[in-house]
């Protein structure tokens, strides 16, 4: 059986082979967002609809969006940040 992160690895592997870098926050964000309603949908079906499977998925879709957004941004606005603005620190500025 495959673990949820071997999971989403295949699939940050398959959607970079797939897809150029994101270009920016917005664009990762809305990359998220679109995944986050599609869970969204599997859940709030009728309980008797319901598909774990589709469920599993979209949550490893999340799961690899979330880590290419963070590696693309990454790639843009490389350290010398020390924690994320959220938590007091500072993105280095003209980037992204």
């Amino acid at each position: 059986m495959t673990t949820f992160a071997a999971a989403v690895a295949t699939e940050v592997a398959r959607a970079r082979a797939a897809y150029p870098p994101m270009h920016s926050p917005h664009e990762g964000l809305a990359v998220l967002q679109e995944e986050v309603h599609e869970l969204q949908q599997e859940v709030y079906r009728k309980q008797s609809l319901h598909d774990p499977a589709a469920m599993y998925d979209e949550c490893v879709q999340i799961g690899a969006m979330a880590q290419r957004f963070a590696e693309d941004l990454l790639a843009v606005a490389p350290p010398p940040y020390t924690a994320a603005p959220a938590t007091g620190g500072t993105w280095p500025t003209g980037t992204l």
